[in-house]
């Protein structure tokens, strides 16, 4: 737990400096913590990293943060040199199919659904943060931030300390009905206060839309790395941040909500 405490809070210090920094300093970051959770996914799905589809998924990931990052107005790039998402995402697989051809069913369509996830789930979801701060501004990122903190933390209390009735399980057995309702509430006692505070929110209504969108998706984006470890087989997706775990444990929650704000 010390270990745990330590890493959260030095981690998280340097991360919310980046973050007030924006521009290109927090681009930078988030892009290598892409890399490095797309790495982890493939490593999860015991895909060797330095192999032909690894390096192709790699490179549609970077193509992915490029394009996002131009949208952002963070880095200029020439206009001949952008495709959208829809035409990376059928390229990719084009490639990838014409790559089991070409590997004799050494790379086989199994492999397909890891590299989608790294690629296109992954990268949408960290490359939507860097669109929507620049985009949105700081005040909305740490609102955001503050109901999926907020809902993690109030989860996993209230359900310590009053879970009785399990949520899911066969995914994540510690996980309560009790606790993730808490954890909404929680949420959305912590956004009236930053409400209060700030005054972002036109009114109270779109505000509260908001808080329970993102609180129970970040819910559902902690299942959806729990099912994803369960099926591999492994306790944490990485070692990267002591007590912690890896990349894709950290930011589950994050990745998840904010392909759906994609989607908004």
């Amino acid at each position: 737990m010390k270990q745990r405490i330590i890493t959260a809070a030095i981690g998280g210090s340097l991360f919310i400096v980046v973050l007030i920094l924006g521009g290109l300093w927090f681009a930078l970051l988030i892009s290598v913590l892409a890399v490095l959770a797309y790495r982890e996914m493939i490593h999860m799905a015991r895909i060797p990293v330095y192999s032909a589809p690894s390096l192709l998924g790699l490179a549609f990931l970077l193509a992915l943060l490029l394009s996002f990052l131009h949208r952002a107005n963070v880095i200029p790039v020439p206009s001949f040199l952008m495709i959208s998402l829809e035409a990376l995402f059928v390229l990719f697989l084009i490639l990838f199919l014409v790559m089991t051809v070409m590997t004799k069913n050494q790379v086989t369509i199994e492999h397909l659904g890891p590299f989608l996830l790294a690629v296109f789930y992954v990268g949408i979801g960290l490359a939507q943060f860097i669109y929507a701060r620049e985009a949105e501004g700081l005040t909305f990122i740490f609102f955001i931030l503050a109901v999926i903190w907020s809902t993690d933390s109030g989860a996993y209390f209230i359900g310590r300390s009053l879970g009785k009735h399990k949520l899911w399980p066969s995914i994540s057995p510690n996980k309560t009905i009790e606790g993730a309702l808490g954890g909404i509430g929680v949420a959305v006692a912590v956004a009236l206060l930053f409400q209060l505070l700030t005054g972002h929110f036109a009114n109270y209504g779109k505000m509260l839309s908001l808080v329970l969108f993102v609180s129970i998706a970040c819910q559902i984006g902690d299942l959806v790395e729990s099912a994803l470890k369960r099926y591999y087989g492994v306790k944490d997706s990485g070692m990267l941040l002591p007590g912690h775990g890896g990349v894709l444990d950290r930011f589950d929650s994050l990745i998840f909500v904010f392909v759906l704000l994609y989607l908004l």
